[in-house]
């Protein structure tokens, strides 16, 4: 996939995800709330320019990628060599097992 990026969806259920972390960084003070957007727009672009970069997590369909600065973890699964959905955005403290079972 050299010098092509990769189109990176957002599940629902994500979406969801990073509408709370976002509004939880809005109430603890100015300027959370974009730092949190501008790491995980970081960790998109990285997502989008390789893909495979990160580890197998959990199943051999998804894989996982910290979101620098913060302590969360971008949940996704390669659809094809052309896209890449994010089924999750979890706090690194949150227990996996309740949204992906092992």
């Amino acid at each position: 996939m050299r010098g092509s990026e990769v189109v990176v969806r957002l599940s629902r259920r994500a979406g969801h995800d990073f509408d709370r972390a976002v509004d939880y960084y809005l109430s603890q003070g100015p300027g959370l709330a974009q730092r949190l957007l501008a790491a995980v727009n970081a960790t998109v672009k990285d997502l989008a320019e390789a893909p495979a970069r990160w580890a197998v997590w959990r199943t051999p369909q998804l894989r996982r990628a910290l979101v620098p600065d913060f302590p969360y973890v971008l949940v996704y699964r390669i659809v094809s060599r052309e896209q890449v959905l994010i089924v999750a955005l979890l706090h690194q403290r949150q227990d996996p097992n309740r949204r992906f079972p092992p």
